[in-house]
């Protein structure tokens, strides 16, 4: 026991500045962020909107910075308040999770409902399940059946299955008034066009 309290002491005065040695206060080495960040953050401060998003995605999933959920949805309001319909339903997101801001439905709602009228199919489904069960809005599932179908016109898988289930709840005049409404939806929103398909380079296999 003494062999080990001596060993043990030795270590501890190896490790142990010796007296009148100067202790080293080498300040840690700064960390520089990648180039693409620091582009970003150019393009970002200078106010352009798919920078602003770009970079809001990047602290989010902590890609090139530190994770940072508050960052994120700092950066998706900027965009979000220049238009910009992805940072609008990421923004939407954040308050409907309370990530990066205070949980709010309504506020998450309010912010689906514009990248909704852009025509982006996934703030349509999230908006559709806001009316099915009256979370942010007041329950309307005529205005739910709505959004759910045109968010499956556009290839949102998840909106068939809610559509469908749906229909089985709501009474035939109520089911004539979604379509009704979703008729009025499309002359109003913005679906998005369709790419053209990539012209196929020489040589190419078909």
């Amino acid at each position: 026991m003494a062999f080990l309290m001596r060993t043990l002491l030795a270590l501890m005065l190896l490790t142990a500045p010796m007296a009148g040695q100067p202790v080293s206060r080498k300040k840690p080495p700064v960390q520089r962020e990648p180039p693409f960040i620091r582009s970003l953050r150019t393009k970002a401060r200078h106010g352009q909107a798919r920078a602003q998003f770009d970079l809001g995605v990047c602290y989010r999933y902590g890609q090139g910075v530190a994770q940072d959920d508050a960052q994120a949805a700092i950066w998706y309001r900027k965009a979000a308040e220049q238009g910009y319909g992805k940072a609008q339903y990421n923004l939407g997101v954040c308050y409907d999770l309370g990530k990066g801001v205070a949980q709010d439905h309504e506020e998450a709602a309010a912010w689906y409902h514009k990248a909704a009228d852009q025509g982006n199919a996934k703030a349509q489904y999230n908006l559709a399940v806001s009316y099915k069960f009256g979370q942010g809005v007041s329950q309307d599932w005529v205005e739910a059946y709505a959004w759910f179908d045109l968010a499956a016109s556009q290839g949102e898988s998840i909106a068939v299955e809610s559509r469908d289930n749906l229909m089985e709840l709501l009474r035939p005049e109520e089911l004539q008034r979604g379509k009704a409404r979703e008729q009025i939806l499309l002359a109003e929103i913005q679906i998005p066009a369709e790419k053209p398909p990539r012209k196929k380079k020489r040589g190419s296999r078909g």
